[in-house]
């Protein structure tokens, strides 16, 4: 018998992670990992921790003060022109 768990599978690059819903315990490549969030459904969306997916990845997450994330290759740093930039589009909202 099959299980009922409903699972999201994302493909990034060379890396193949594996989250259940409502569980912290994710696969990446095959290789366990545990992190501090789940994902879970809400108004018939699937939401994925953006702060862990971005882990497994192995991408970068940058947060302001404001709550904004900005998310860069592993060998991207946030420059301070980069900052200006994403300053002038948060005044935006």
């Amino acid at each position: 018998m099959g299980s009922n768990k409903k699972c999201a599978d994302i493909i990034y690059e060379d890396k193949e992670i594996k989250m259940t819903l409502g569980e912290d315990t994710f696969w990446i490549n095959g290789e366990k990992a545990a992190f501090d969030a789940a994902p879970v459904i809400r108004d018939s969306r699937t939401l994925v921790p953006i702060r862990a997916f971005c882990a497994a990845a192995g991408l970068n997450v940058y947060w302001d003060e404001r709550g904004f994330a900005v998310i860069t290759k592993p060998d991207s740093t946030l420059t301070s022109a980069n900052k200006s930039i994403l300053n002038q589009i948060a005044a935006l909202f």
